[in-house]
């Protein structure tokens, strides 16, 4: 932290280079967590970079428009639910945005790999991560290489990677060779998964430490302080939160509602989730989810933030995975606390026996993780820098 007695005349400056743009719970509130603990906890000057792509603006608009080689009676559904649904998306979306405009300060807006390559901004440090900078399959090239800090030249500023996610096990030849070039110029550099530090290690030939994902930066009574209740939810509930399942993960939940009378809440932006629930809701922003996982009493999620969040406010919760992709991520964050027996993937996986979930030895994993990420973040950046 800063020694009040420093002849330091301003506070470190640090960029923060993420996924901040996303309508996307984990997206967001993973921001929120490095950014309030750089600002709040160690009192430096941080602000995100704001690289937002005509792309990636496009990904967060509401068009129920007709897709080009799309059946043409699923188009006409997928338009007309989307409409009847318009204005809680609309309310989601308007959420995200006002979270964005009032919890964060940033640079100006970049739109491409070009505009920071022509005029990067300067600050003491810049961190890339969490969440999914890494990985290839979502993010065209240059984006990547955006990620990657490559707009920012060696020896302008000191360069983190602080938990980052490759989201892959794997990264093809051509994938390794466009980005080591700039991951062998940080000066410090971490994943959030054990296969991300291999992946890591093996391009730069450096340490690189397994961290926890920023969320758990803050604890669970921070993370209260910034919810919003939700109307109309029951006093006690079954909370779904669908990213990408849909039958398969409305399976589970109605197991749970069988095993404990409890109606089923479903939060999700699909309008075509195929999920059979009590109360959907459409319209949750950042500080809408916390509440309504805050408060559930069981919780079933196909996220990984959704199963961060679920652990840090110790509910009794199932994850399940739908896609492979999603596996490493999901079951690497549960065994890291120890507890592999809270991932559901049939009905029959949810049994009276196993529906309360004993935190002892997940909360002192989740304390040791928070101290070397902790310990990681403030050396990389105070390094050089004492006065801190």
């Amino acid at each position: 932290m800063q020694d009040p007695n420093s002849k330091q005349s301003r506070p470190l400056s640090v960029g923060m280079m993420t996924f901040h743009w996303a309508h996307n719970y984990g997206a967001i509130l993973q921001t929120y967590a490095l950014y309030h603990y750089l600002n709040s906890a160690l009192r430096l000057d941080a602000r995100l970079i704001d690289f937002t792509t005509n792309r990636q603006e496009i990904i967060n608009r509401i068009q129920p428009k007709i897709r080009h080689g799309m059946q043409f009676p699923k188009s006409v559904g997928l338009f007309l639910f989307t409409l009847l649904h318009y204005r809680p998306l609309k309310r989601r979306q308007s959420r995200f945005e006002l979270f964005l405009r009032d919890c964060f300060t940033s640079t100006k807006r970049y739109r491409c790999l070009d505009d920071l390559n022509s005029d990067f901004p300067t600050f003491d440090v810049t961190i890339t991560g969490s969440d999914q900078v890494f990985n290839y399959r979502i993010l065209p090239e240059k984006e990547l290489l955006a990620y990657c800090l490559a707009p920012f030249p060696s020896g302008t500023t000191r360069k983190i990677a602080f938990a980052p996610s490759f989201g892959n096990d794997y990264i093809p030849a051509e994938v390794q060779n466009r980005m080591e070039g700039y991951l062998k110029d940080f000066n410090h550099l971490s994943a959030r998964e054990n296969e991300g530090a291999l992946i890591l290690e093996a391009m730069t030939g450096k340490h690189v430490r397994t961290l926890l994902d920023p969320v758990f930066l803050l604890s669970a009574g921070a993370w209260k302080t910034i919810s919003r209740p939700v109307e109309k939810i029951p006093s006690a509930y079954i909370l779904c939160y669908a990213l990408n399942g849909r039958h398969s993960l409305g399976a589970l939940a109605a197991k749970l509602k069988t095993l404990t009378g409890l109606p089923i809440v479903l939060v999700t932006a699909n309008v075509r989730n195929g999920i059979k629930a009590d109360r959907i809701v459409y319209d949750a922003g950042p500080r809408e989810f916390l509440w309504l996982l805050e408060n559930a009493r069981h919780v079933v999620t196909d996220s990984f933030h959704g199963t961060a969040f679920a652990t840090l406010f110790e509910k009794d919760f199932f994850a399940h995975i739908v896609t492979q992709q999603s596996a490493q991520r999901i079951v690497g964050l549960l065994k890291r606390f120890g507890i592999e027996n809270r991932l559901a993937q049939r009905p029959e996986d949810i049994t009276l026996a196993n529906l309360s979930l004993d935190y002892s030895c997940a909360r002192q994993n989740l304390a040791k993780g928070r101290d070397v990420s902790i310990s990681f973040l403030q050396e990389a950046i105070t390094q050089h820098h004492p006065m801190i």
